[in-house]
């Protein structure tokens, strides 16, 4: 099923990409991040990677659907991946007369970011899903949908014109104090939520609801940024802490893994708002509400705090690079053989983009050298590349010392 926003907006998304980790950088500074994740979709027509690839069946047929292949990786786990099928790659569109693009650090950055962020937006929800839930979840104890329902609080049908359950998840915070002592003096169990509920519940509102026909708002992608920003003025910073800064009384959000369209994190704050608004009154610290971009963004913010790979394990590296043949071509530490270059010294490990880069840019000089050298193809799966590239940089590191 095609994702609600990307589908409306094709021509104009873009993205960004890598997996975090919190154990690595429990003391380090928080990295920097992107302020628009869907840049890298101009690159994804620019470079013609279209015309032979489809994101949620939008595009070519030739190769794979990235939008299933890209999302959640990391910098890379995706290099790797695009290494394995480098060589196949090269074949067909040599075959084909076509260009093989080569991608600057920056530009793969944003390619690999565009990929990272699709599982952000929702796919459509299920009307007939949606209304089993508003009676099950008693919804309709309280509220109507096209004058079914009950009259404590207020009619649901001007939801109509919201392209995506963000908006509901931000009224429902922003009500949800209120709505939670209405529901415990009238009787009225309060309901969890999960996976896709909130996308149902609002394709049941905009299936049956009574409000005229206005003009349809979409929601903007957030600004992982600008959702820093949230995070600090709302002082989230007083119960949470990001990569070990902050407060105690509740999870490090860097340790939970949000890589969860933008409707399930809205579940989330749902789900444990009682417990949260308890410790805040605890602590005095004034309830937030939201507005405007503010709650799209700080999701945004939750969702690319795994935006950078955890440290690899540099003995596992060390057994890869040797197994994977690497050695039989390449120096390390000024010491091997000079097929290719010394990987211990090249500035391909100053960043994960860069290293991405290099190796989709090289492969054409490796690709000779295989054939003339007959050694098999490499192939890096999970973290395999992850952890050769630690090794390299552990001896990188061990030479500047």
């Amino acid at each position: 099923m095609a994702r609600v926003w990307p589908k409306l907006f094709l021509p104009v998304l873009i993205v960004v990409v890598v997996l975090s980790s919190m154990s690595a950088r429990a003391q380090a500074p928080e990295p920097s991040l992107p302020s628009n994740p869907l840049e890298g979709r101009n690159l994804y027509v620019s470079k013609g990677c279209v015309n032979c690839h489809s994101v949620w069946g939008e595009g070519g047929t030739l190769g794979p659907d990235l939008g299933r292949v890209g999302t959640g990786r990391s910098v890379l786990q995706l290099a790797g991946i695009l290494w394995n099928h480098s060589f196949r790659i090269t074949e067909l569109m040599r075959e084909r007369k076509m260009n093989r693009p080569n991608f600057t650090p920056k530009e793969m950055s944003n390619l690999v970011s565009y990929l990272y962020f699709l599982n952000f937006f929702d796919e459509p929800g299920d009307p007939g899903e949606g209304e089993r839930l508003f009676q099950e979840k008693r919804c309709a104890a309280c509220h109507t949908v096209g004058g079914k329902g009950g009259k404590v609080g207020p009619p649901l049908d001007n939801y109509r014109r919201y392209m995506s359950s963000i908006f509901l998840a931000e009224s429902m915070w922003n009500h949800g104090p209120a709505i939670s002592a209405k529901m415990k003096e009238i009787g009225v169990p309060r309901p969890a939520l999960a996976g896709a509920d909130l996308a149902n519940l609002l394709a049941h509102i905009r299936e049956h609801s009574r409000a005229e026909r206005s003009q349809p708002v979409y929601m903007l992608p957030g600004n992982p940024a600008e959702g820093k920003k949230v995070f600090a003025s709302k002082v989230c910073s007083q119960c949470h802490a990001v990569y070990g800064v902050g407060g105690k009384v509740g999870p490090d959000l860097a340790a939970i893994k949000f890589r969860r369209s933008i409707s399930q994190v809205g579940a989330l704050f749902w789900n444990h708002g009682p417990r949260m608004w308890d410790a805040m009154k605890a602590r005095g610290v004034e309830f937030p509400k939201f507005s405007g971009s503010q709650m799209s963004d700080l999701i945004a913010y939750l969702y690319f705090l795994q935006y950078y790979e955890d440290r690899g394990d540099l003995r596992v590296g060390a057994r890869i690079f040797k197994e994977k043949g690497c050695a039989s071509c390449h120096s390390m530490a000024g010491s091997g053989p000079k097929v290719g270059p010394d990987l211990s010294r090249t500035k391909a490990l100053d960043s994960s983009t860069q290293w991405a880069s290099s190796m989709w840019n090289h492969e054409g000089v490796m690709e000779k050298k295989s054939r003339e050298l007959s050694t098999p193809w490499p192939r890096f799966d999970g973290n395999e590349m992850r952890d050769m590239v630690e090794y390299l940089k552990s001896l990188r590191d061990g030479a500047r010392k």
